[in-house]
């Protein structure tokens, strides 16, 4: 009867992995940033527009989604009726009234029907005839703030515990059915071993148990600051009816579910496989470990449906296939260092006190620890390899461009691999120098309980940093905007009438644009202007101009601040006034670039495919090495070592 139960909690679980994968495969998208809009940002209209719609590389839930427009001082003057347009669920727009001619901002913000990141932003457009001045910061701020660096402060932490966790559960399963318990099994039927299997499985069931509490307990605060941030509410006000309303109405709802459901059947089963046990059936203990194990990984699979890798639509397959296996392989091998370091030294503990030998390593120290360790240390070499691999894979989607790293990504995961690094040290250490003389050393099996510690708190730490990690905007996005990377100033020279003219440009990008003008004379010291006068004209279209002045500055510089609102060629006219000579007069044309946007550095297919293609080269390898470190490891201890 329980291996039939057990039986049909293994199909279900199986079968929950296939939905999950295919669900993983249709549907895996997030972040929704902005795609396009109508009008589009930066155009310039004839007439003003009767709508305004914008279209989002995701769909989006329209209740926490929508957009305002606003005119130059910050007042909205749409119609207030945002909603989703022509039934298209990436779409959103709002009817307009008569506008005068002026530059204009539409301000939008929405929540991703994937992962249920919000997200926010703005464009420009004019009617008519493009005013001089840009729409005002701080009106626009006003209406609808700026995306912050942080959704909320509880939400690394709350990730970094809900990773732990998982990692933790991970890293018990696979250490007992790949390690631990083959190990002990392979020893016979001496009731130390076996008493010293139950003590381990003992172990795992707690840290288990331990690992499912606080998971629970950062989800359930994980959908509490989810239904904070789309409600706009205090924490205190989003418990209760808006953590519903998040759950049954948003995309990352659903993954929410998903994750829940299957950590309370890895409970579920686990409970299942320790009462067969208690009955005498350490098969069925086995049995449940795979189970459990199986829907351990489906909560990995949630939760890479919902991180960054799945916002790389140009290469979604790939990004998501790194990213769960990086997951898988941490959980893996940090994992393993939790198991080692919480569940091991107990065990062994008590087990020495009841055999008699409280004051000595005793037999387990040739006869376990050497091939436990030699087992684990093939298993963290390919971990760690898979994690350097994927870890690369997802920087570069992430990143993309070495400048990217100066944001607050890209700061984070520089910390994060200088903590790793004292960590692979670790490790290092104890796979050429303390597991060849465990056999022989006593004091290299203390050696090796004080660095596992160690290393398992370094990787408490790391993990702290990936929560801050996958709270944060990915590096590319924030570089985008800001134009880090990309061409920006533009630079243009000439000399007329014994004056050397020099204007920068910055950023030369579709809106608000400083122009400095630098005027000396042949000799290279700086020359005085009584009136410097600027004149730009848009080279694609009949649109009005007006000359405009520029401020001194001091030493020969000129300052003129105005809102360019057009992608594209464009004809500067400088004129120099001077007190004693005549007027100089330049002319130049350059290229005003777009807007920046998120798909700016965005991976493309062919970098991202061929980069995968290494990646699967790699891990091939990284398993062959994996098989032969095991095949030497057991041909060693053939020859003696215990």
């Amino acid at each position: 009867m329980f291996r039939r139960r057990l039986s049909a909690v293994t199909l279900a679980g199986v079968s929950a992995l296939l939905l999950i994968g295919v669900w993983l495969v249709g549907t895996a998208l997030a972040h929704a940033d902005l795609a396009r809009g109508g009008p589009a940002p930066g155009s310039a209209l004839k007439l003003a527009p009767e709508r305004v719609a914008v279209w989002f590389t995701d769909p989006v839930e329209i209740d926490f989604s929508g957009i305002r427009v606003l005119d130059a001082r910050g007042g909205q003057v749409d119609n207030r009726d945002s909603a989703r347009y022509q039934n298209d669920p990436a779409a959103v727009s709002v009817t307009l009234p008569g506008l005068p001619d002026g530059t204009y901002t539409v301000a939008w913000w929405n929540l991703s029907a994937v992962d249920g990141h919000t997200n926010l932003g703005s464009y420009v457009f004019a009617v008519g005839e493009p005013t001089a001045g840009a729409p005002q910061r701080g009106a626009v701020r006003g209406a609808v703030a700026t995306q912050p660096l942080l959704q909320s402060l509880l939400e690394p932490p709350l990730r970094w515990l809900a990773l732990l966790s998982i990692l933790g559960i991970i890293g018990a399963l696979s250490f007992e059915l790949l390690i631990s318990g083959p190990v002990l099994a392979a020893r016979g039927a001496s009731k130390v071993f076996q008493h010293m299997e139950e003590q381990m499985s003992v172990g795992t069931l707690k840290l288990t148990w331990l690992a499912s509490g606080l998971f629970l307990l950062a989800s359930l605060g994980e959908l509490a600051v989810k239904a904070s941030i789309a409600k706009g509410v205090p924490l205190f006000l989003a418990l209760g009816s808006p953590m519903i309303a998040v759950v049954r109405q948003t995309g990352w709802g659903d993954l929410w579910l998903w994750r829940t459901n299957l950590l309370l059947g890895t409970i579920a089963v686990l409970m299942l496989a320790s009462l067969g046990r208690r009955r005498g059936g350490s098969a069925n203990w086995r049995e449940g470990q795979v189970v459990a194990l199986a829907f351990a990984a489906g909560i990995l699979l949630t939760l890479t449906l919902a991180s960054h890798g799945a916002a790389v639509p140009q290469i979604r397959i790939p990004a998501l296939f790194s990213y769960f296996l990086h997951l898988l392989g941490a959980g893996v091998w940090v994992g393993g260092l939790l198991y080692l370091a919480l569940v091991v030294p107990p065990a062994m503990r008590l087990q020495r006190q009841q055999s008699g030998r409280a004051t000595s390593p005793g037999v387990f120290c040739p006869a376990v620890h050497v091939v436990a360790m030699s087992r684990f240390s093939a298993l963290a070499t390919l971990s760690v390899g898979i994690l350097f691999v994927t870890g690369l894979y997802s920087s570069w989607a992430q990143v993309t461009i070495l400048p990217a790293l100066a944001t607050p990504y890209g700061a984070t995961l520089l910390t994060k691999l200088g903590l790793i690094a004292p960590l692979l040290l670790f490790g290092a250490v104890n796979l050429f120098w303390a597991r060849p003389r465990l056999a022989a050393d006593g004091k290299a099996l203390r050696f090796l309980h004080r660095t596992v510690a160690a290393q398992a708190i370094l990787a408490v730490l790391v993990l702290l940093s990936v929560g801050l990690l996958v709270s944060l905007e990915p590096a590319r996005r924030v570089a985008a905007r800001q134009g880090i990377g990309q061409q920006n100033a533009v630079t243009l020279k000439g000399a007329v009438e014994g004056a050397e003219i020099t204007v920068d440009v910055e950023p030369n990008r579709v809106g608000r644009n400083r122009f400095v003008v630098s005027l000396k004379d042949r000799t290279g010291r700086p020359l005085r202007a009584t009136q410097v006068n600027l004149l730009l004209t848009y080279q694609k279209s009949d649109v009005a101009a007006n000359w405009q002045s520029a401020a001194p500055a001091g030493e020969g510089q000129y300052v003129l601040e105005r809102s360019l609102n057009l992608a594209g060629p464009w004809q500067l006219e400088v004129t120099v006034q001077r007190p004693d000579a005549f007027d100089a007069r330049a002319s130049f044309r350059f290229e005003v670039l777009p807007a920046a946007s998120y798909s700016a550095l965005a991976p493309t297919a062919e970098a991202g495919n061929v980069l995968w293609a290494a990646e699967l080269v790699l891990i091939g390898l990284l398993m062959v090495l994996a098989w032969w470190m095991m095949r030497r490891f057991e041909r060693g201890r053939g020859k003696g070592g215990g």
